[in-house]
């Protein structure tokens, strides 16, 4: 079985549908949270009560913050976004800048 992304040889669709119906590949919500950049997103895995935060959120000293704010395309709506973020209360953030935040 090759590993592939749908929409490739037929063979390729064929081996995707298979990794769906064993429950290989599932489908993530994805969240638009721009700021840092135009079409930024993050993911939500519902389930584990997490959030993979990418650039839209760092933590400094166990803080959540906007990551890098000196390189945001719009500031106000990076904080629009963490807000955004932090209301999903989820079990944990996971940050590409500063890690895991677990909120108490």
């Amino acid at each position: 079985m090759r590993f592939a992304a749908p929409g490739g040889a037929d063979g390729d669709r064929r081996a995707f549908a298979r990794r769906q119906a064993f429950g290989l590949v599932r489908r993530l919500p994805c969240h638009r949270h721009p700021g840092h950049t135009p079409g930024h997103s993050s993911l939500l895995l519902e389930n584990e009560s997490i959030v993979i935060t990418g650039d839209a959120m760092a933590q400094e000293n166990g803080v959540p913050v906007t990551a890098n704010p000196q390189f945001a395309l719009d500031r106000e709506e990076a904080e629009a976004s963490l807000k955004k973020l932090l209301a999903l209360r989820a079990k944990a953030h996971y940050c590409y800048h500063g890690g895991a935040y677990l909120p108490k």
